[in-house]
């Protein structure tokens, strides 16, 4: 373990940067707290998403992903496939599990990139003797006020996987580790 005499705060500009996104969060959510406790509904003016878009991106492609490996899946009936190749398996995998299981495999995989993502960049950080407990608090912030990764969530999207992989690699490569670091840019 780092003795705390002999670890660094973290940089202004890091410390900078969770402030303003701290309060921007906090001033975000406030009115939508405010009107929960007065039971009010705000879901007309809901500060991240329009209504009625939740989770749309994986309710979107469950028919044509049901014609996988068949012409049907290219031109079939149901919103055109957009996303990377690669996003294949992973669709794939939230769809083996059924209309009911989509979500919650969708929610598992994304909180097992963002673990693996916090992971990566944390320990990045302390080898810059960076105090541990500023760098964890630092993280998780960066997570819960990020809109990307809210909306992204929110949606559905793949892209939060994108994110967390491009983060890893950048982990790695902070880590003394530019091959590793290729791959998974490459990848992701």
């Amino acid at each position: 373990m780092i003795e705390a005499s002999k670890t660094n705060p973290l940089p202004r500009p890091l410390l900078l940067f969770a402030a303003v996104s701290g309060s921007l969060t906090v001033l975000l959510w406030l009115p939508v707290a405010i009107a929960a406790l007065l039971h009010h509904d705000l879901t007309p003016v809901w500060p991240l998403v329009p209504r009625g878009t939740t989770f749309f991106d994986l309710k979107i492609y469950l028919e044509r992903f049901l014609a996988l490996h068949s012409a049907a899946f290219f031109y079939g009936p149901g919103y055109p496939y957009t996303y990377f190749a690669p996003g294949v398996p992973l669709y794939r995998l939230f769809y083996l599990f059924g209309p009911q299981g989509v979500v919650p495999v969708y929610l598992a995989v994304v909180a097992a990139a963002l673990l693996l993502a916090f992971i990566a960049l944390r320990r990045a950080m302390l080898r810059y003797s960076l105090r541990p407990a500023q760098v964890t608090a630092f993280l998780l912030l960066a997570i819960v006020s990020s809109y990307p990764i809210l909306f992204a969530v929110e949606r559905g999207n793949l892209e939060i996987v994108l994110a967390a992989g491009a983060a890893a690699g950048i982990g790695a490569y902070w880590s003394g580790r530019p091959t590793l670091a290729a791959v998974l840019w490459g990848v992701f």
